[in-house]
């Protein structure tokens, strides 16, 4: 699995996969047997996923709600 890839609730990634870095994995998705390139967006489940590819500024946007510090989440606690 590559660097920076986000899974969300009740998705798997099962079998032989390879995942790629800056990846998004909706909710509910199941990858089986497939390879993901990187910079994507993955909806669906396979064999029928849609695999929408976006940059690297998209998926921090996307993923920016995680890294806030005002989430409540503080190192200096």
């Amino acid at each position: 699995m590559g660097e920076n890839v986000l899974m969300y609730a009740n998705s798997s990634v099962l079998g032989n996969c390879d995942i790629g870095n800056n990846v998004i994995i909706s909710a509910g998705v199941k990858i089986i047997g497939e390879n993901i390139p990187d910079c994507s967006i993955v909806f669906g489940c396979s064999p029928c996923l849609t695999i929408k590819d976006v940059s690297v500024e998209e998926i921090r946007r996307k993923q920016s709600h995680i890294w806030e510090e005002s989430n409540g989440c503080s190192e200096n606690k």
